[in-house]
């Protein structure tokens, strides 16, 4: 899945692979902003993945004030239309407990067109996932940068036995689903889930890499200034890497032009692995 390219040193190539940097650096410090470089007072910490979705890796004074409050609100859009459902569900992190909904709403469909809308309650409502399918990473398959958006596709994810229980509720419908709108509409999952995604690399980056050698590349993703969503972020399909093991969430990999790529098993084993490229080598340094 990975090599180990002419710029890296070998032993900080293989003690990376390995898993010791990391955890060496589980709470490093960075001291400035990750995101738009500010050096001062005000830097607070920034997960890798989100605590809502259960992340506990994490920068020490990684993000200032205006980057944070970015980060946090495409971050908080995940994981209350995406995943508010299953969060509260299997009782994922939150910071407001007493906030937590009990209850989410389906629409039963009748032949006539006639609908029922129905709240349920939590321990009723399916263990359900909107995954975002996303084409590889154009940057991995030849193409070139474009603001044009991709194709996009949602699959709902869930049990099958709880999602025929559901439908066991009215007999006659001729299907339901989610009203929640991100689940009638994938376009507007698509910009905040890959903005995450980015994030989550771009973390991860400064985790475990020397800038001096990396320059980063989502900087524009993440803070929104790039509409480009697709030349840096995909899916894992048409890659030829390796899906990560379920106890994996980041892996790294090197591209053949020595690009940082990390493969993202978000909630692993539960959606499908992503691939983001997160850097590139800095050039030499002029004599």
């Amino acid at each position: 899945m990975a090599r180990q390219p002419n710029d890296l040193n070998a032993a900080f190539w293989n003690e990376l692979m390995s898993g010791k940097h990391q955890r060496r650096n589980r709470r490093k410090r960075v001291a400035t902003c990750i995101y738009c470089g500010f050096v001062g007072p005000g830097l607070s910490k920034e997960h890798v993945v989100a605590h809502a979705l259960g992340g506990t890796e994490e920068l020490l004074y990684a993000s200032c004030h205006s980057c944070r409050d970015v980060t946090s609100n495409f971050e908080a859009d995940v994981a209350r239309h995406a995943y508010g459902a299953y969060r509260s569900r299997h009782l994922f992190p939150t910071r407001r407990p007493n906030e937590r909904q009990s209850d989410f709403e389906v629409r039963y469909v009748f032949p006539d067109d006639s609908f029922i809308d129905e709240r349920l309650p939590i321990e009723q409502y399916p263990s359900v996932l909107l995954a975002l399918r996303l084409p590889p990473p154009g940057i991995m398959t030849g193409q070139s940068p474009t603001s044009a958006r991709p194709a996009i596709e949602v699959d709902v994810i869930g049990d099958g036995e709880e999602i025929r229980k559901v439908q066991q509720r009215h007999p006659a419908a001729v299907g339901w689903y989610l009203t929640d709108a991100w689940a009638q509409n994938p376009e507007l999952m698509a910009w905040p889930f890959v903005r995450m995604l980015a994030k989550i690399a771009h973390v991860w980056l400064h985790k475990i890499v020397r800038l001096e050698v990396h320059e980063p590349l989502l900087n524009g993703i993440i803070l929104g200034t790039d509409q480009n969503i697709s030349y840096l972020v995909g899916g894992i399909d048409g890659t030829k890497l390796s899906p990560p093991n379920a106890n994996e969430v980041v892996v790294p990999f090197i591209t053949a032009d020595s690009e940082m790529g990390f493969v993202l098993n978000l909630l692993p084993g539960r959606l499908p692995p992503y691939v983001v490229i997160a850097a590139r080598p800095r050039p030499p340094a002029q004599a």
